[in-house]
């Protein structure tokens, strides 16, 4: 997400902030491959926050998504 912002920020100027939101929320959670050096019990207990987390993020998540998606889609001229 962080990449694909950067990428998009010089093309937009209103960025939805959800993203970076979501990421600052999940920031002490292994998201990525760092959960395979995580001892499994504490990855199980930080997957109860994640799942939390993720539940509180979803809609607005895809609100944004859908937004960028109607803002940067090609129009096939129809």
């Amino acid at each position: 997400m962080d990449r694909t912002l950067t990428w998009l920020a010089p093309h937009e100027a209103n960025l939805p902030t959800i993203f970076r939101e979501y990421l600052w929320a999940v920031r002490e959670i292994p998201i990525g491959s760092e959960r395979l050096l995580w001892n499994r019990d504490v990855v199980q207990e930080k997957d109860k926050l994640l799942e939390a987390t993720n539940e509180r993020f979803r809609d607005r998540i895809f609100d944004a998504c859908w937004s960028l998606i109607d803002r940067f889609a090609e129009t096939d001229g129809q």
